[in-house]
């Protein structure tokens, strides 16, 4: 499908305009607090799987991508850095086994991923020809 240069310039200015980084990065300290408590229900199970450990990446990559609406990576990391410090602050509380630390960074990883906002193909094309220089928006106007 072709889009043209307008509608590829409102769905960039839209999309930039939508995205709060710093709503993000608090929405995912709000997700860390639920994130925890799931660690404190895992110490009172006893047993603990390796993918019980992963879910609260997921809980604070979610509670980021609904607060700010992140698309860019440079948004997005300091979420996963803050699942990968509650991953080992919880693993350090329940005193797992060492090599469960392991998982911190799947569990930033699995965070920055789920905070992510799915994206409209002409979202994706636009950001692509913005990257390009292509789409007559310049670069200072984004907001970091």
């Amino acid at each position: 499908m072709k889009y043209s240069i307008e509608e590829m310039q409102h769905a960039y200015a839209e999309l930039n305009k939508k995205e709060r980084p710093l709503a993000a990065f608090f929405g995912a300290i709000g997700g860390a607090l639920p994130a925890a408590a799931l660690y404190l229900f895992f110490g009172e199970m006893g047993g603990v799987l390796a993918f019980m450990l992963l879910l609260p990446a997921v809980v604070i990559g979610l509670f980021a991508r609904y607060t700010g609406f992140p698309y860019r990576l440079k948004v997005r990391l300091p979420i996963g850095l803050l699942a990968m410090i509650l991953h080992i602050a919880g693993c350090w509380l329940l005193q797992l086994n060492p090599l469960i630390y392991l998982l911190a960074p799947v569990c930033a990883g699995i965070a920055i991923s789920m905070s992510k906002v799915k994206l409209s193909k002409l979202q994706d094309l636009a950001i692509d020809r913005a990257k390009m220089g292509r789409l007559g928006v310049e670069k200072e106007a984004e907001p970091t």
